[in-house]
């Protein structure tokens, strides 16, 4: 049986204990929440109350926007530096 790789699709404060854990996502739409603090287990399948409510309080990571290439207009490439000499008077 292969497994399915999960997305994590943000962070929620655990059920439990109170300390920031990871939402998984799988392909199906389940959810998995798995506190390394206090070893408690959430599952949530998609289409239940539970899901609904732990996705209300998901908080997702900002999208970071790609950075604006300036335009390169009449640029003239950098010179490459000269080859190191190589030491004189080694035996080898």
């Amino acid at each position: 049986m292969a497994i399915r790789p999960k997305t994590q699709i943000g962070t929620i404060p655990c059920l439990c204990c109170g300390q920031t854990v990871p939402v998984k996502e799988a392909e199906n739409g389940t959810i998995n929440l798995s506190c390394q603090w206090c070893d408690f287990p959430a599952y949530a399948k998609k289409g239940t109350e539970a899901h609904r409510r732990i996705l209300a309080n998901v908080k997702r990571p900002e999208p970071v926007a790609a950075p604006v290439a300036a335009p390169a207009a009449n640029t003239v490439p950098a010179p490459t530096p000269a080859p190191a000499r190589k030491p004189s008077g080694l035996m080898f």
